[in-house]
C-alpha cells in the first residue's frame, strides 16, 4: 500500500523518515553512531491533546563546556597574566566561545508531542 504522506528530517544526531497511511502513521529512522529504529502507530490510538518539550541535544553539553572552559580561561589570562586584547590567543579563545554558545543555541530543538 502506497503512503499518503511522506516526511523526512535531518538533525545533527539523527535522521528520521514519516509515512503516513490511511489507518496508521509509520517512523523509521537512524540514531549517529549509535542504532536504527522503525515504530508504527495506529491513529485511532492518538491523542489529540499535545505538549511542547525542549530537548537538548548531547552535543548541547559538548557546546556548554566549549564555551564555558575558554571563558574562565580568558579570565585568568587577563586578570592574572594581564594579557592584551590584541594577543592572538585572546582571538581564539573569544572565537572558542562563540563556537560553543552557537553549539548551544542550534542543537536545543523544540518539540511538539
Amino acid at each position: 500500500m502506497e503512503p499518503l504522506s511522506t516526511y523526512s528530517e535531518r538533525s545533527f544526531s539523527r535522521a528520521c523518515h514519516y509515512e503516513l497511511y490511511p489507518d496508521r502513521l509509520h517512523i523509521s529512522g537512524k540514531i549517529f553512531l549509535q542504532n536504527e529504529f522503525e515504530v508504527a502507530f495506529e491513529l485511532k490510538d492518538l491523542n489529540p491533546d499535545y505538549q511542547k518539550l525542549k530537548l537538548r541535544d548531547k552535543s548541547f553539553w559538548a557546546g556548554l563546556w566549549v564555551a564555558l572552559v575558554p571563558a574562565i580561561l580568558l579570565q585568568i589570562l587577563i586578570s592574572v597574566f594581564h594579557m592584551k586584547f590584541d594577543n592572538p590567543v585572546f582571538g581564539l579563545m573569544i572565537g572558542l566561545v562563540v563556537t560553543g554558545l552557537l553549539l548551544c543555541a542550534v542543537t536545543t530543538v523544540p518539540l511538539t508531542i
